[in-house]
C-alpha cells in the first residue's frame, strides 16, 4: 500500500497527547448548548512496536475514574477494540480515544504502522492526510469498521478508474457492498482514460451505501443517469465538472447538496424528483435543460447568475421556492415555473417573451419585473391573485381585457411598461376595475 503523505515512526514509540487539567480553573470547561463539558484530566500514551504483528498499549494517568477506550483505523473506530490493548492485524493510520462520562474525550495523533520491522529508519516529518491506493487496504479497512447512514466511514481513495469499468473500480464498488458499510467516496486524486465520469455500475453494486462522492478532479463531465434513483446519496462534488447528463441525479431523494462551480449545462431532468433539494448555486451555468429541477419540492433559493436558457417546465412544482432572479435570462420555457406555490417574487431583466402558463398556479405571486419583455402569452401569468406590481417592456397596445391582464386581477394595482406606444405607469384604486394612465 501506498500513503501520499509521510508519517514519522519510532521504535518503542511513545505517542503523548498534551492535554492536561487546569486545576482549580474555569477554562477547564467546555460551554455548550446541552452542558458544560470539562476536558479530561492528564495525558495518554501509546506504546509498543508499530508494526503489523504487534501489540500496542494505551496508557491513561489521569485522575481516578472509570474510562473507556477506542482504537481507530484510517480516522473510523474499529469493531470490537475497546481494550487497553490492541494487536495490530493490517497497516494503516491509527489514533486511540480515551472516554469518560462528563468529560470530553481524548484522541491521540495519527501513527502510521507498517508492515516492517522494529529495524527500519524512521520515516520523514509526519503529515496526518491520507487517500488509500490498495483495493486489499480498503477491503480491510470496511471490515474493520462499523457504521450506519448518520455516520459513514471516510473512504479516500486514489486509484486509476480507468474507462470506469476496470478491475479496480468494480471491485472497489463490490467490497463496499459486500462490507454494507455507509462511506463517504473521496475519488478526487483518483485517474481516468478520459473525462466522462460514467459509473455505470454504481447504480446497481454499492451505490446504496455511498451517502456522498466527491468526482475526480479530471473528470470534467457526468454521464446520462449516473447516479439514478441512489436513494441515500446526499452530497455530490466535482470541481471541475462543466456538464451534467440528462437524468444524472433523477430521484435523488436524499440529495441537499450539490457543489459545481464550474458547471455551465444542466441536463434534461438532471435533477428531477431531488425532494430533500433545498437550495442550488450554479455560478457558471448557462444553459438549464427541459425539467432540470422537476418537482423538487423542497428547493427554496436558486442561483443561476450566468444562465441564459431557462428551459420547458425546469422548475415545474418546486413548491417551497420563493423567489427567482435570472439576470442573464433571454429564453423562458412553457410551464417553467408552472405550480411554485410559495413563489412571491420575480426577475428577468433580459427576457424577451414569457410563453404559455410559464407562472400558472403561483398563487403567492406579488411581483413580476418583466423590462425587456415584448409578448406576454394570455395564460403565462394566472391564479396569481396576490399580484401587486408588474413592470414589462415594450408593448405596442396595453388591453387590460386580454385573457392575460383579466387572469391578474385580485391586488394588482400597479402595472408599468417601458416603452412602446403604451409606455408608461397604470393604476387603479382597488376594488375599481378602470386603469389610469399616469
Amino acid at each position: 500500500m501506498k500513503i501520499n503523505n509521510k508519517f514519522s515512526f519510532i521504535t518503542a514509540a511513545v505517542i503523548m497527547i498534551g492535554v492536561f487539567a487546569l486545576i482549580g480553573c474555569d477554562d477547564s470547561e467546555e460551554t455548550s448548548g446541552s452542558g458544560s463539558l470539562r476536558t479530561l484530566p492528564g495525558t495518554v500514551t501509546v506504546t509498543g512496536n508499530r508494526f503489523v504483528g504487534q501489540t500496542l498499549t494505551a496508557e491513561y494517568n489521569g485522575s481516578d475514574i472509570p474510562i473507556t477506550y477506542q482504537w481507530n483505523r484510517w480516522g473510523n473506530a474499529l469493531n470490537n477494540a475497546t481494550n487497553r490493548e490492541y494487536t495490530l492485524v493490517v497497516t494503516g493510520a491509527y489514533s486511540v480515544t480515551v472516554s469518560a462520562e462528563g468529560y470530553k474525550p481524548l484522541t491521540s495523533l495519527v501513527f502510521r504502522v507498517t508492515a516492517g520491522s522494529p529495524d527500519e529508519e524512521p520515516d520523514e516529518e509526519p503529515d496526518y492526510g491520507y487517500y488509500i491506493e490498495d483495493i486489499d487496504e480498503i477491503i480491510q479497512l470496511l471490515e474493520d469498521s462499523a457504521s450506519d447512514i448518520d455516520n459513514p466511514i471516510d473512504l479516500p481513495v486514489k486509484i486509476n478508474l480507468g474507462d470506469m469499468d476496470t478491475d479496480d473500480w468494480l471491485d472497489l464498488l463490490h467490497a463496499i457492498n459486500d462490507s454494507e458499510q455507509y462511506v463517504n467516496l473521496d475519488l478526487s486524486l483518483s485517474t481516468m482514460s478520459g473525462e466522462e465520469f460514467d459509473p455505470s455500475a454504481l447504480v446497481e453494486v454499492g451505490g446504496d451505501y455511498i451517502v456522498s462522492i466527491t468526482l475526480p478532479n479530471a473528470a470534467a463531465s457526468i454521464a446520462e443517469a449516473s447516479f439514478a434513483n441512489l436513494d441515500n446519496l446526499k452530497s455530490v462534488t466535482g470541481r471541475n465538472i462543466t456538464s451534467i447528463g440528462d437524468d444524472a441525479f433523477n430521484f435523488c431523494i436524499s440529495l441537499t447538496n450539490v457543489s459545481f462551480p464550474k458547471a455551465a449545462i444542466i441536463g434534461v431532468a438532471a435533477f428531477t424528483n431531488c425532494t430533500s433539494l433545498t437550495s442550488v448555486s450554479f455560478p457558471e451555468a448557462i444553459e438549464i435543460g427541459e425539467r432540470a429541477f422537476y418537482e423538487c419540492e423542497s428547493l427554496i433559493s436558486v442561483s443561476l447568475p450566468a444562465a441564459t436558457e431557462i428551459g420547458k417546465r425546469a422548475f415545474y412544482k418546486c413548491e417551497s421556492l420563493i423567489s427567482v432572479s435570472f439576470p442573464e435570462a433571454t429564453e423562458i420555457g412553457e410551464f417553467a415555473f408552472l405550480g411554485c406555490e410559495s413563489l412571491i417574487s420575480v426577475e428577468f431583466p433580459k427576457a424577451l417573451s414569457i410563453e404559455i402558463y410559464t407562472f400558472e398556479m403561483c398563487f403567492d405571486l406579488e411581483s413580476v419585473y418583466l423590462p425587456a419583455v415584448t409578448r406576454i402569452d394570455d395564460v403565462a401569468i394566472r391564479d396569481s391573485q396576490k399580484l401587486i406590481r408588474v413592470t414589462l417592456g415594450t408593448i405596442s397596445e396595453v388591453d387590460f381585457s386580454s385573457t392575460a391582464f383579466s387572469a391578474l386581477i385580485g391586488d394588482l394595482r400597479d402595472v408599468y411598461f417601458a416603452a412602446g406606444g403604451g409606455a408608461g405607469t397604470y393604476t387603479r384604486t382597488l376594488p375599481e376595475t378602470t386603469w389610469t394612465k399616469q
